[in-house]
């Protein structure tokens, strides 16, 4: 046999090179679900590592500081002089200092340079942020927030808060804490949040206040269609002029309902959080002693998980 015939032999035919082909592509088809699932799941475990991170530098911040606990991430209206507690756990705003947040020394070496995050461009900064944002979250793209910003507000805070975790607006030196104890000094009606419809007389601002630490949520992974800031009302709400910061599902790909968009919603019980907002479905969530579970939407927004005094 002739040496060109043995080449005839030994090559594919068209056929058989789209046979091959093809069967690639079954394969590819069939591993990919898997593939991506295996994939979501690591990035739930790297979710849930970051949570107990930032738990453990709250818990540090505190053991330094007397057990106060630093404030939430709300702009800075935590109060003013002599009213403030605690300095923002994440100085995110545009004047701020991401150097300069309370728990940025517990998360990694820092060397501040003294200059503002517009000044430095925020992700020039030397505070660890990877640590503060979920591996799912895409927290470069735009937020289309649920809720409505409150008249003549551009809700500028969600522009800048390219993070994924906030801390439970009743736990920590902030602002319900900071109102209710005004109200006490001045001897005036206890401080109702009229926005989000939380008691400031359940808030707590030392580790020390909260009753059953390994029960109680301090901080979790916020929804993209409610998150604008690193201050969290885990609040069911009555009314749509109130926020709801919900717990995000992005980890749960059972999830099937759409999640709230619009001017706003409501969500009163839990019967209708598990109706319509996907309230049986699962998020990552840190509690005060530190510890992080990966649990329900319903399960969060119960007030026997929220309230810290309870």
């Amino acid at each position: 046999m002739s040496a060109a015939s043995l080449r005839r032999k030994s090559a594919f035919t068209l056929v058989e090179l789209l046979v091959v082909i093809g069967i690639i592509a079954i394969l590819i088809g069939v591993l990919m679900p898997a593939l991506s699932r295996a994939r979501e799941q690591a990035n739930t475990a790297a979710c849930l590592s970051n949570l107990r991170q930032i738990s453990m530098a709250f818990v540090m911040y505190a053991n330094d500081n007397n057990g106060w606990l630093p404030a939430t991430s709300r702009g800075g209206s935590q109060g003013a002089a002599p009213w403030r507690y605690a300095p923002n756990c994440i100085a995110y705003m545009p004047t701020e200092n991401l150097d300069q947040s309370a728990i940025a020394k517990y998360l990694g070496r820092v060397i501040d340079d003294g200059r503002t995050n517009q000044q430095d461009n925020w992700e020039t900064k030397t505070m660890n942020v990877r640590v503060l944002r979920c591996p799912s979250d895409d927290w470069n793209v735009p937020r289309v927030r649920a809720m409505a910003p409150p008249v003549g507000n551009d809700n500028a805070s969600a522009k800048v808060y390219k993070y994924s975790y906030v801390l439970n607006h009743y736990i920590g030196a902030g602002f319900l804490f900071v109102e209710y104890q005004k109200s006490v000094a001045l001897k005036q009606p206890a401080f109702v949040d009229t926005f989000s419809n939380a008691k400031g007389i359940e808030a707590v601002g030392k580790i020390t206040q909260i009753r059953h630490p390994a029960e109680k949520m301090m901080l979790y992974e916020e929804a993209e269609s409610t998150i604008d800031d690193g201050h969290a009302s885990p609040d069911l709400i009555n009314s749509t002029g109130q926020a709801l910061n919900l717990l995000a599902i992005r980890h749960d790909r059972r999830r099937a309902n759409t999640e709230p968009t619009g001017a706003g919603f409501f969500c009163t019980t839990t019967d209708r959080l598990i109706a319509f907002f996907n309230g049986k479905h699962k998020g990552n969530v840190a509690f005060a002693d530190g510890h992080a579970a990966y649990i329900t939407r319903a399960e969060m927004h119960l007030p026997s998980c929220y309230l810290p005094k309870r």
